[in-house]
């Protein structure tokens, strides 16, 4: 009879820590949903513009990259010495 009551007394008390480790992830878990739904929400925000922008600012990274991967090259054959180093 004793060892009966204990345990239902250890099965109680394991399952409530089990609630307890439960609840402590689904908390955890919709904290970070709300972080992730948070970064999403200001990535939509920052590129809600993109459309009325087009094309545009991919040619423009295009034009500087191409120029200065020129100036780069052309830099590099007038001091051939110092491009080794």
């Amino acid at each position: 009879m004793k060892w009966e009551v204990l345990k239902k007394l250890i099965n109680t008390e394991e399952e409530q820590r089990g609630k307890k480790k439960i609840t402590i992830f689904a908390t955890n878990l919709l904290n970070m949903n709300s972080l992730f739904y948070a970064i999403a929400d200001f990535f939509e925000f920052l590129f809600q513009f993109m459309p009325t922008v087009g094309n545009a600012t991919n040619l423009l990274f295009i034009g500087l990259i191409t120029f200065f991967t020129i100036y780069w090259i052309r830099e590099m054959k007038n001091n051939p010495d110092k491009a080794s180093h």
